[in-house]
């Protein structure tokens, strides 16, 4: 499948070819334990199916093919259906799993909410630390730049390890404060989009370990944060759509920013 770790030939052309045009034998280069034949082999049964162009020697996806498979793949609603005031609460247990389904439903109301600001709130920006999940992180963060998207984010933290994080991916679209004191709860992870609220809650526990460690820096950082993942207890994340309540905690978050009138008056921020 595309994009995963069972991959045919055939799924890993695919792939190479979504970044740029490729020739065969650049393509052999991107597909470990391959051959030459198998890769010609897949390449025509690609041009029979209209998912591949060719021209002399260069290889590009058939931009037609991939609309329309993108356009299939978004017609499905990926995200709970609420009214106003409604919400719905989910239970993991581990951080990797909640992380895909965090990333699952946001970027499904990302779709839903074209070009609306985005709003954040964590105690410290650890998810880029958690073990398989750094590219994943470094994808949604590098979206708002691409997509041209305002983001705003209140770290609450202003530890060596958030200014860092700041310096590493702070750019015009997505803002990054480092606040001296959290203006909310030390276990509470927060995104907002539109009039949808999405909140991470861990455990108590596990929180505080996860500040101490921010506090130290150690050099073990790392290791020492993924073991408190492994150990995480239970992770609860909750969906909730309220308008005044989305409104009120971007207003309490954007204090240090600039936030354009046009901004603030196209998407009724406050």
């Amino acid at each position: 499948m595309i994009f995963c770790s069972n991959e045919s030939v055939e799924d890993a052309i695919i792939r190479l070819l979504s970044e740029k045009e490729y020739t065969a034998k650049q393509l052999l280069s991107g597909i470990p334990d391959t051959s030459l034949q198998a890769v010609y082999k897949a390449l025509k049964q690609l041009e029979k199916d209209s998912s591949i162009i060719k021209q002399g020697k260069k290889i590009s996806l058939n931009k037609e093919w991939a609309r329309n498979v993108a356009e299939h793949l978004t017609k499905t609603r990926s995200f709970p259906s609420l009214e106003d005031r409604e919400s719905v609460s989910y239970v993991f247990q581990k951080f990797s799993h909640l992380d895909q389904y965090w990333k699952h439903i946001t970027l499904s109301i990302h779709d839903e909410y074209s070009d609306y600001p985005v709003f954040f709130y964590e105690p410290h920006e650890f998810w880029i630390h958690l073990k398989d999940r750094e590219e994943s992180q470094k994808r949604y963060l590098n979206r708002f730049k691409t997509e041209k998207r305002h983001a705003y984010f209140v770290i609450g933290g202003n530890t060596e390890l958030d200014k860092k994080y700041r310096r590493d991916f702070q750019n015009e679209y997505l803002r990054i404060d480092i606040s001296v004191t959290m203006p909310f709860d030390v276990k509470k992870h927060i995104t907002i989009i539109g009039d949808f609220i999405i909140t991470t809650f861990l455990n108590e526990t596990v929180a505080e370990k996860i500040h101490q460690l921010y506090k130290e820096n150690s050099c073990d950082f790392t290791e020492t944060l993924n073991l408190i993942f492994n150990d995480s207890g239970k992770i609860k994340l909750k969906i909730e759509r309220n308008k005044t309540k989305a409104q009120n905690i971007r207003k309490k978050l954007s204090t240090n920013f600039v936030i354009p009138l046009e901004l603030q008056e196209k998407f009724e921020l406050f």
